[in-house]
């Protein structure tokens, strides 16, 4: 769990994920500052959060570039005096094949996402360093090292994001910040769930994708959260430069190469 009195900010898509996430800290008694393109959804997750006595803000980012990573850190710093964690949840990639689509989309997919991710990294660090808990957290939305069909884009920002975080804890750990990811296997969300309603006849049944998990469930959104705020919390101290599948098990009965 992420300690009382602690600034985490949140970068990225605010979807079910990430909301659910923000409630759970915002619950522990830290204040969240929040960054992404959308506005109006900025403006109800503030005021979800502070509706149930919790602290919030949110900074309308309208690029990726780095003056948009800077301004975020300096909004947290202004609003709450520190950065103590920092949360990059990785936006969900269109299905494509591995040489269709054109720059452009590759370019929203992968260039532009990745090097956001950096920039916040790169700008928080100095406030991490800090804190006596400094702490990154990236989200990755699948694992890279099994991409499925269509999903070349997607594994290539998590594979790019995988080798950044260990990197980054390399480089930052001497600081005392650490750097862990989590890759996300199938999440119920709603998103999801509307996603499944429109597959392809003849595909996989719902039974068949619940055998394909050892725990027979799909993942649900606080567990993404609960995954997340151990990795902010000081529970998880000496762990650094790792990557936690959040998967249910399901990559090893795909002959998954486990944790590493």
């Amino acid at each position: 769990m992420a300690d009382q009195d602690q600034v985490i900010v949140v970068h990225g898509a605010l979807g079910e994920l990430s909301r659910s996430l923000a409630r759970r800290i915002s619950e522990d008694g830290a204040a969240i500052a929040a960054g992404g393109r959308d506005a109006e959804e900025g403006a109800r997750f503030v005021e979800a959060i502070e509706s149930r006595g919790g602290r919030a803000s949110f900074l309308h980012m309208e690029g990726d570039d780095d003056a948009s990573a800077q301004a975020l850190a300096s909004e947290a710093v202004m609003s709450f005096g520190a950065i103590d964690g920092l949360v990059n949840v990785l936006p969900d990639v269109s299905p494509r094949g591995a040489l269709d689509g054109t720059v452009e989309a590759w370019n929203a997919s992968v260039s532009r996402p990745l090097q956001a991710a950096w920039a916040v990294c790169r700008h928080a660090a100095p406030f991490l360093a800090k804190s006596e808990n400094g702490s990154i957290v990236n989200l990755l939305p699948l694992d890279p090292r099994q991409p499925g069909y269509g999903q070349a884009f997607g594994a290539t920002l998590s594979g790019a994001l995988w080798g950044l975080t260990r990197a980054l804890a390399t480089d930052l750990g001497p600081a005392g910040i650490r750097v862990n990811s989590v890759t996300l296997g199938v999440i119920e969300t709603e998103t999801w769930r509307q996603a499944w309603k429109k597959r392809p006849e003849g595909g996989k049944s719902f039974d068949e994708l619940l055998r394909a998990h050892p725990l027979r469930r799909l993942g649900r959104a606080k567990d993404v959260a609960r995954a997340v705020l151990f990795l902010l919390g000081p529970n998880s101290g000496f762990l650094t430069g790792s990557i936690v599948p959040l998967d249910g098990g399901a990559r090893l009965l795909s002959g998954g190469h486990g944790d590493a």
